[in-house]
C-alpha cells in the first residue's frame, strides 16, 4: 500500500489526512481491499468451471475476477482494471 500512496501527486497524502478528509481517506483505505483469504489456484479452478468469483471490498464496492493467461484481473464497479500482485489474508474488525 505505501507503493500506492507514494506514487499520489505531491500533497495529496497530507491532504487525505487533513481531519476534513476523514471520509474519502476512509474510502481511499477501503475500496480495494476484500476480508477473507482468496488463494489464486482456487479462483482459477472456479472461474474456468464458469463460477464467477465476485467478492466486495471492505466499502462494500463488488469486483469481479476474471483471468487473462495466468494473470487474474480484478474488474471494478467503475470500470477499473488491475492485476493480482500480492496475497494477503484480511480481517474485517469491528
Amino acid at each position: 500500500m505505501n507503493d500506492g500512496f507514494a506514487a499520489l501527486p505531491a500533497g495529496s497524502v497530507e491532504t487525505l489526512l487533513k481531519l476534513d478528509n476523514k471520509d474519502l481517506l476512509t474510502n481511499v483505505l477501503t475500496v480495494h481491499p476484500v476480508e477473507g483469504d482468496f488463494q489464486l489456484g482456487d479462483l482459477r479452478a472456479k472461474v474456468s468451471k464458469d463460477v464467477h468469483e465476485n467478492p466486495k471490498t471492505l466499502s462494500g464496492d463488488a469486483l469481479s475476477i476474471k483471468f487473462r493467461g495466468n494473470k487474474a484481473m480484478i474488474h471494478s464497479e467503475s470500470h477499473n482494471i488491475g492485476t493480482i500482485t500480492s496475497q494477503t489474508s484480511i480481517s474485517r474488525t469491528e
